[in-house]
């Protein structure tokens, strides 16, 4: 179901094909390249390719994007972080090698950055209801509340079982 790819693959492959073709538009004179648009996680995103390329090529892109949205989404009901939140403070949930993998490299970078940077921001993020009909800034107070329930370090990750659980009840997860 899920791609498996190597990122560092990838990224060589990238920029090999960026410095490849560099050397060929200066040799032409010109750079061909199309762009296209697709909103995920309520981002736009725009994909440009250059170079010889099909609406296939876009199409295979936009798909693996919606493969990761539809895994790590809070808001896809289906998706693997939306019933982490659902069930954090109550049980572990069976989640996908990829979430796995992006949560254990979340809580790298959490770790790296002492806790600066932290996926458990949902109750933060949560109180702006960005997307929803109740946007509002909210209170110093209410930010300060639900700070508590910021902390990284209370995801546990069992690798073997492919589970992950949030240890309290009002903590979530936001990618």
């Amino acid at each position: 179901m899920f791609k498996k790819f190597n990122v560092r693959f990838i990224l060589i492959a990238f920029f090999a094909g960026i410095i490849i073709f560099n050397i060929v538009s200066n040799q032409t004179g010109k750079q061909i390249s199309e762009s296209k648009s697709n909103v995920f996680r309520n981002t736009l995103i725009n994909i440009t390719i250059y170079g010889d390329h099909t609406d296939k090529n876009f199409q295979d892109i936009f798909d693996i994007i919606g493969e990761y949205e539809n895994i790590l989404s809070k808001t896809i009901e289906s998706s693997d972080v939306f019933n982490i939140n659902s069930s954090s403070g109550i049980s572990p949930v069976k989640v996908s090698d990829e979430t796995i993998k992006i949560i254990n490299k979340s809580i790298y970078f959490s770790e790296l950055s002492s806790g600066k940077f932290d996926i458990t921001i949902g109750p933060i993020v949560d109180l702006w209801g960005i997307g929803t009909e109740n946007e509002r800034l909210p209170s110093n107070q209410e930010i300060t509340e639900k700070i508590k329930y910021v902390d990284y370090r209370k995801i546990t990750i069992n690798e073997p079982d492919n589970t992950i659980f949030i240890r309290e009840k009002e903590m979530k997860i936001d990618l």
